[in-house]
């Protein structure tokens, strides 16, 4: 009974989690042994055990139980036993008695793949590596620590979750069909969890560190040694040793202290790991020109027509990027068909987006950094598979200069996005026929085309011009300018007297050009470079040229009382017509016109769309016809800033005609 397989699983089983977990079972034990008599009673053994973190089952305890109970007294148990069984993981009791005992390290057992007492079958083990692989692909491409995913769902921090969550979770990594999640759950999980910390460390191996490979040396300058083998050992040694000596005789370095810091009991002896840290200690000037040597050569100042193209050229820079150069023709190839690809799901999920680029682009500049750019194609479910995929992409519309490339530290920092969609568009008229003649001699432009695109068609040109903010602007018409600055500080409630006394304290009617430009912006007045400037000159301070005349302008902005805002523009007869007769015709029927408009106005914006307000007009029966109603369409038509919209200003509307809201 005792030697069962039963027995021999679970003992495999604590072992192993005492181990993980450095549990030490006998000081939960010790918590009930009052008198150290290594024995507790059965209750007290079964809530030592899960004191401890175990979490065995009710089976299972039986089992221990059973074995441990004392046969004189069966209400005991003789927890000094199965501790000292346990605690093999770790030791071999009464070492201090023989020094010399050779013990056989217990950290080479396998632990156990599977925690269900049923083995799998060898078509089930194909399957779980198939689903290893799977797992091992997504985790890598997509920079994902296993374990971190259940860590929030294991309140306990047991290695393990719920069946239920822990199928929601792989579901979000990758893909798997029902038969390969059942044989997952068969090979982790035992009746009720499943534990995820166990498939972590089969999955990735190497997450202590180890297969990783260290990064190449940087300076050029410096003379790396590679490591000794063979016949030539010892000579490499000893000029490897010369060398250090000779920095140690010069730099007077006591290089003893440095090991000793990390030898308190003075053996004579240190890790590997503490080695490297004390040479780096020891000789920090020669690992500071290592690093430096990235950015600069030393000793320019003595050598100033030095070549530095090679810390543009130079491979190993930061641990292994190199300087991606012009896509060959077969990966020109490649490009077109991941983005035909990318494409055809565009045209068939009927997506637009170009707005999602442009979120992620503040300055409008057209470009984006490649991590935003990477980012966007996973929202929209368009990142290809394979990483190299997506670097050919990268490396395609990666921003460049329009004349030559830029070889910057990064080699792709920033993708132009407008490039990336204009491709797009040129492949809009292949995806039914891709394999016709005409799409292998198609080339598309990258970053570099699409900006000489834009000079030479004065597009960007135009944007500078737009933008400029210079005394060479043009001028407007000041009337016209002063017409519209009243329309918007009626419509937006705007005292604007209060913006501008701010930039004079002492009241003299005189402000700076700057404060007077600071005001307006600060206002909210939506104004352009034209209207600044034609403000600036009509308003300049007589006596102080370098000023403005606050005063007079805010007198030249002065509203005539009664006015409202359709009437301070010019009206021809035909719409004084129109609104006289319906005036006479709202009079004579006693029509209340504001709350057929409000029907259609929920937000309380006093504009509506034109065809609501011809229906309005329709509601009410007045006699118009089409052409004297897309007259007054067009005459209240409501403005957003400075431009016209399809909307109509109803509340406008009301007081041209109704007297008693004029």
């Amino acid at each position: 009974m005792h030697s069962s397989p039963e027995f021999r699983s679970l003992k495999a089983k604590i072992r192993m989690l005492c181990k993980q977990r450095r549990i030490r079972l006998e000081e939960f034990m010790k918590t009930f042994d009052i008198h150290r008599v290594k024995k507790i009673k059965t209750e007290q053994f079964k809530r030592a055990l899960d004191v401890s973190g175990l979490h065995l089952s009710a089976t299972e305890i039986s089992l221990l139980l059973a074995k441990y109970r004392i046969a004189d007294d069966p209400c005991f148990v003789d927890y000094r036993r199965f501790c000292d069984l346990m605690d093999k993981v770790f030791t071999v009791k009464g070492l201090e008695a023989k020094p010399k005992f050779q013990s056989i390290p217990h950290g080479d057992f396998e632990p156990l793949k599977t925690f269900a007492f049923e083995p799998l079958t060898p078509t089930e083990e194909a399957t779980l590596a198939v689903v290893k692989q799977k797992l091992l692909a997504a985790v890598m491409n997509k920079g994902i620590v296993l374990k971190d995913v259940f860590h929030d769902f294991d309140r306990s921090n047991a290695g393990k979750v719920t069946r239920p969550q822990f199928v929601r979770d792989i579901s979000d990594i990758v893909v798997l069909s029902s038969d390969e999640m059942d044989v997952l759950l068969k090979a982790y999980g035992d009746k009720l969890d499943v534990h995820y910390r166990a498939l972590h460390f089969d999955i990735c191996p190497g997450a202590s560190g180890a297969g990783t490979k260290a990064a190449q040396p940087r300076s050029p300058e410096r003379r790396h040694l590679a490591a000794p083998s063979g016949i030539h050992h010892s000579d490499v040694v000893q000029e490897l040793e010369a060398e250090l000596s000779d920095l140690v005789l010069r730099d007077r370095i006591r290089t003893k202290n440095f090991f000793t810091d990390f030898d308190p009991l003075r053996t004579g002896k240190c890790t590997e790991a503490q080695f490297r840290r004390c040479v780096k200690l020891c000789f920090p000037i020669t690992f500071v020109d290592d690093v430096e040597s990235v950015f600069t050569v030393k000793g320019l100042e003595k050598n100033p027509h030095h070549d530095l193209k090679t810390l543009e050229t130079r491979e190993g820079q930061f641990g292994g990027v190199v300087i991606d150069k012009d896509l060959t023709p077969a990966e020109e190839e490649e490009v077109k068909h991941i983005m035909l690809t990318m494409k055809r799901a565009i045209d068939r999920q009927r997506m637009e987006i170009k707005p999602t680029f442009e979120d992620f682009d503040r300055s409008k500049q057209g470009f984006i950094s490649a991590t935003k750019f990477e980012r966007v194609l996973s929202m929209l479910t368009l990142l290809p598979a394979k990483a190299s995929d997506l670097r050919l992409l990268l490396i395609k519309f990666r921003e460049q200069a329009a004349i030559g490339t830029t070889a910057t530290l990064s080699s792709i920092c920033d993708v132009n996005y407008r490039a990336f969609l204009q491709a797009l568009q040129i492949l809009g008229a292949y995806t039914k026929n891709a394999s016709s003649e005409s799409i292998r001699s198609l080339v598309l432009p990258g970053s570099v085309a699409f900006r000489q695109e834009q000079y030479q068609s004065g597009i960007m040109n135009d944007f500078y011009k737009r933008k400029a903010r210079d005394n060479h602007s043009g001028a407007a018409d000041l009337s016209q300018l002063l017409a519209e600055l009243r329309r918007q500080l009626s419509t937006k409630r705007i005292r604007l007297k209060e913006f501008i006394v701010e930039g004079d304290k002492l009241r003299s009617g005189e402000i700076t050009v700057a404060k007077f430009h600071t005001a307006l912006n600060r206002s909210g007045c939506v104004l352009d470079a034209d209207d600044i400037q034609t403000l600036s000159t009509h308003f300049r301070s007589a006596r102080n040229p370098d000023k403005i005349d606050w005063r007079s302008f805010l007198g030249a902005l002065d509203f005539s009382h009664g006015m409202n805002t359709w009437q301070q523009g010019d009206v021809d007869d035909s719409i004084k017509r129109i609104l006289e007769k319906l005036r006479n015709e709202v009079n004579h029927r006693r029509l209340h016109m504001k709350p057929y408009f409000q029907d259609y106005d929920h937000n309380n914006v006093t504009h509506i769309t034109k065809f609501q307000f011809a229906a309005v007009l329709d509601m009410m029966q007045v006699s118009l016809k089409p052409a004297e109603v897309q007259a007054l369409t067009h005459c209240f038509a409501h403005r957003d800033g400075r431009k016209l919209t399809n909307d109509v200003n109803y509340l406008s509307f009301i007081q041209a005609v109704d007297s008693d809201y004029s």
